[in-house]
């Protein structure tokens, strides 16, 4: 009798064990992109490193090619070759590229202009940008010499395939909706390769899908 219950209990061990190491465990893989970093947890994969390692190569690959399309980060991305231009030739850009830069006007225009991916020079003078923290703040003249060519509708696409500036000094910084854009895609992705339960986060953008382990994804937000 003893015997019997020891083989039963030794059964429930093992059948615990065996459903244990099958059980759904999240991943979670890091990387950079755009001048800021992204984080992915996948929580409906079954222990597997190889098909993690696939994934992240795949996720890896489709955000370098965001980055050259849309980084201000990247010296040789179509954006930032688009803002060292000094003349009104259109540059042929990808269809991504486009699409964001549709999906902008029709903010810039809702917005009543308070979207403007071109205010990053504005911006600078002010010292939140890049040329760094002023003491002092600008000038009248020198908002306003900036204001010459500060405005989105400066920005023409040309036949869906091209843009040009009909001012040789505005640029375009897309980092609003770029790194939405690239959540999306990643979201997509994973979709595509049959994850359902996964959350996607580049730079503050957050994508979740499904559910985890424990429940409902739960997000913070920084106030």
């Amino acid at each position: 009798m003893k015997r019997k219950k020891y083989i039963y209990l030794l059964f429930f061990i093992l059948y615990f064990l065996l459903f244990a190491c099958t059980e759904k465990q999240p991943f979670r893989f890091t990387g950079k992109t755009m001048g800021t970093t992204y984080s992915i947890i996948i929580a409906d994969t079954l222990v597997n490193p190889d098909l993690i390692k696939s994934t992240k190569l795949k996720v890896d690959d489709l955000l370098k090619q965001v980055n050259k399309q849309m980084s201000t980060w990247d010296p040789n991305s179509e954006i930032s070759m688009f803002n060292k231009k000094t003349d009104n030739e259109p540059l042929p850009i990808s269809s991504d590229f486009i699409n964001v830069l549709k999906l902008a006007d029709v903010i810039f225009r809702e917005s009543g202009g308070a979207f403007d991916p071109t205010v990053g020079p504005l911006v600078d003078l002010w010292g939140f940008g890049k040329e760094g923290v002023r003491l002092t703040p600008p000038s009248d003249e020198e908002v306003e010499n900036r204001r010459k060519f500060i405005g989105f509708d400066l920005i023409e696409i040309v036949d869906d395939t091209m843009i040009k500036k009909s001012h040789p000094e505005t640029q375009l910084d897309l980092s609003a909706i770029a790194k939405g854009f690239g959540v999306d895609k990643v979201a997509d992705l994973l979709k595509s390769t049959g994850h359902k339960d996964f959350m996607v986060e580049i730079g503050g953008e957050v994508v979740a899908s499904g559910r985890k382990k424990s429940g409902k994804w739960r997000i913070g937000i920084d106030r």
